[in-house]
């Protein structure tokens, strides 16, 4: 099973170990660059299993500790360049250096611009320029680690450039460097142009998600240059062509998939 911000392959093992844990429903994975498996889910906090020592560390919120995880629900988990480990939560973002093991903790101030949007955090990913990209409920922010400023975008009603929606589930910069940003909205997904600030809208079903399709979880971009939006439910798997802007659908079977990691 691969973690799509992760570096390596979880195996079935792997994931049996996390269950016997304490685990039992787990939103996030991530095997890190020096072979730890972290693991979040809904109530059960953050984990750490050391794949060499076969031991575990466990991280839980405590309210009256500030460089605890800000919340034991957690939505997704990924590591940067700098091997800093981010967290987001339904209460915020905690970040970790592999130096560890406090955490520092990313909110959402009322009337502070310079913040994150909300603190209900469903992705984060760090894009080639090394700024850091939040999704949640309330659009998605970019973080400048440089100057630690924050530019929020959102959808604006009568601006079709602007973001197809506010409910953003999932992030991803391609190896071309595009971004693309995935709603839980049942309407589709962007395309996000660096140059001009602005979104193109797709869809797989032009009815609008009146079947449920156009809710998106994640993105693959596989060895192969083929890329592939990912649908909740039971939504057939679609690849993107991002040439042509055209879908194929494999309804009835899937093409093998190598990923490059």
């Amino acid at each position: 099973m691969g973690s799509s911000h992760g570096y390596g392959t979880l195996y079935i093992s792997e994931i049996n170990t996390i269950r016997s844990l304490g685990y039992p429903s787990v939103f996030a994975l991530l095997k890190d660059q020096n072979n730890n498996i972290w693991f979040g889910g809904y109530g059960s906090g953050l984990g750490r299993y050391n794949t060499e020592t076969n031991t575990v560390t466990h991280f839980k919120h405590d309210d009256n500790n500030i460089t605890s995880i800000p919340q034991d629900q957690i939505w997704c988990i990924y590591e940067d360049r700098n091997e800093n480990i981010w967290i987001g939560t339904t209460n915020g973002i905690a970040k970790m250096s592999q130096k560890g093991p406090q955490f520092k903790q990313i909110k959402h101030i009322a009337n502070n611009v310079n913040t994150i949007s909300s603190n209900n955090v469903l992705d984060v990913i760090q894009t080639k320029d090394s700024n850091i990209w939040v999704a949640s409920y309330s659009g998605i922010d970019r973080i400048n680690l440089k100057n630690n400023q924050v530019l929020h975008f959102e959808h604006e009603k009568d601006n079709s450039k602007t973001m197809l929606s506010n409910k953003v589930r999932a992030i991803f910069e391609d190896s071309k460097g595009d971004l693309w940003i995935g709603y839980w909205s049942g309407l589709g997904f962007d395309k996000f142009d660096s140059k001009t600030q602005t979104f193109k809208h797709f869809a797989s079903n032009t009815d609008e998600g009146v079947t449920g399709d156009d809710w998106y979880i994640g993105f693959i971009e596989d060895e192969n240059d083929r890329f592939y939006p990912l649908q909740w439910g039971g939504a057939p798997l679609n690849e993107f062509d991002r040439a042509t802007e055209e879908f194929t659908s494999f309804m009835y079977g899937a093409p093998s998939i190598n990923l490059p990691y």
